[in-house]
Parts: structure tokens; C-alpha cells; sequence
């Protein structure tokens, strides 16, 4: 989250607990990989680095939704570079665990707060 906010959200109402929401989340994901690619970049040959600028989008892409060609161009970049490959590793585990908890989330509000008035109260007998 923007510093500058943090800190007048900390003199204005200091008790606040800061809550950050996924797009500001998934934002800073997106440009720490943007900052990384970027540094990576200037370490590999010249040929190459035309070829990280033009297919940059590949890394932000959900790897399971890119086409089979994509995933090789994008597999290729992610060869070059540890924290480049770590830094789309994390954010492909962040979007899985947002996924489930999204599902969970889902599920909570589907679960009835009342018990159903047709159902019986009472345990069930066995004999």
C-alpha cells in the first residue's frame, strides 16, 4: 500500500487496523515482477532482451491459461532468471489460495444460519 496513505491513516486514526484488499495485493505482485523482469533483463544477452520486453505479459498471464506456444515462450524467459522464476511462482500460489478462499468463502454464505424448518430436530433413534 501507498506509504504516504499508511502513514496518514496511522496520525489520523491510529487504532485503524490496516486491511489491504486483493487488487492492492495482487498490484504489488504485479509490479515486483515487472521490477524484477526489468533487472533481469539488463543480465542476459542482447537477442534475448528484445524478446523479455515483447512477451513481458506472458509472466502476469495465469500460467494455466496461456496456450501451449505461450507457455514455452513464457517457460524460456522463467529459464534465465532464479528470483524471475520464484517471483511467478509466488504469484501463481497466490492466485490458487485466493481461488480457494474465494470457494470458502462461498461455501460459509451457502450454509443455512437456521436450521431447515422441514428437518427434524430431534437426534436420530438407532435401533
Amino acid at each position: 500500500m501507498w506509504k504516504p496513505y499508511v502513514d496518514l491513516v496511522h496520525a489520523y486514526f491510529p487504532n485503524t487496523e490496516l486491511i489491504i484488499d486483493k487488487y492492492h495485493f495482487i498490484r504489488q505482485v504485479t509490479l515486483a515482477i515487472e521490477n524484477e523482469r526489468k533487472m533481469s533483463s539488463k543480465s542476459i544477452p542482447a537477442s534475448l532482451r528484445k524478446y523479455y520486453k515483447q512477451s513481458h505479459k506472458l509472466i502476469l498471464c495465469r500460467y494455466a491459461k496461456l496456450k501451449d506456444d505461450n507457455k514455452r515462450a513464457c517457460d524460456l524467459m522463467l529459464l534465465y532468471n532464479d528470483d524471475l522464476r520464484l517471483a511467478h511462482l509466488l504469484k501463481e500460489e497466490f492466485y490458487d489460495i485466493s481461488v480457494r478462499i474465494q470457494v470458502f468463502m462461498s461455501a460459509i454464505e451457502w450454509v443455512p444460519k437456521e436450521p431447515h424448518p422441514k428437518l427434524d430436530k430431534e437426534p436420530l433413534k438407532i435401533e
